[in-house]
Order: C-alpha cells, then sequence, then structure tokens
C-alpha cells in the first residue's frame, strides 16, 4: 500500500494545500485512517525565502536558479523531478538544516 510509504518520509510538494486536498477527500473515500504525514511545501519556502521571482510557478523557480527541469514539466513525473531539483536548491540558497527550518509540518487524518 501507499501510505505506509508516504509516511517512511517527507513528502515535498509545490503548492501542495492543492494536492493535499485531494489526498485528504480519496482518504476519507476509502475510510484510511492513522494516516501520518509530514511535508513541506516548495511554494511556501520559496515565498519566504526568495524575494524576486515574479512569479512561484515551478518553472520559473527553477530558472531562476539556473536550473533546467530533467523532464517536460506539467507532467506528474516532470513536476516531481522538478520539485525535487527546487526543493534542494532551496535548501541549499536558505541554508536549511533541519525539518523546522524547511517547514515540515504534519498531517493527520483520523485512526483506522
Amino acid at each position: 500500500m501507499l501510505i505506509p510509504h508516504l509516511e517512511a518520509g517527507v513528502v515535498v510538494g509545490h503548492n501542495l494545500q492543492f494536492d493535499l486536498r485531494f489526498l485528504t477527500y480519496e482518504a476519507e473515500r476509502l475510510k484510511i485512517g492513522g494516516v501520518n504525514l509530514y511535508f513541506t511545501d516548495t511554494l511556501g519556502l520559496a515565498r519566504s525565502l526568495l524575494h524576486t521571482p515574479t512569479t512561484y510557478q515551478l518553472g520559473t523557480l527553477l530558472a531562476h536558479f539556473d536550473a533546467a527541469p530533467a523532464r517536460e514539466l506539467h507532467t506528474a513525473v516532470g513536476d516531481a523531478f522538478a520539485t525535487r531539483t527546487l526543493f534542494w536548491k532551496l535548501v541549499e540558497a536558505g541554508g536549511l538544516t533541519t525539518l523546522a527550518d524547511a517547514n515540515v509540518q504534519r498531517l493527520q487524518w483520523g485512526a483506522r
């Protein structure tokens, strides 16, 4: 099952609030509970660490760091690779050393 895989680490996404609505809906629909996720959002990190981008779109932020996307953007795999790249660029640029620095938060669903 996917849930133990997600619980094993920190979920990193860009504009994760959008995706978490889908995850929450599906968890409730499937009556999945007892889920304990840690997550961070590169959109929020970029907004707090960078003050120069004109937009905070994934492609624009990669360009800010002169990092070309490894795969085509606006696809699940391409955006996942791009988000990983952006996360590590933000960690480096912000001198982030702890989960708190990276604004890692906890999301829980009710008991199973």
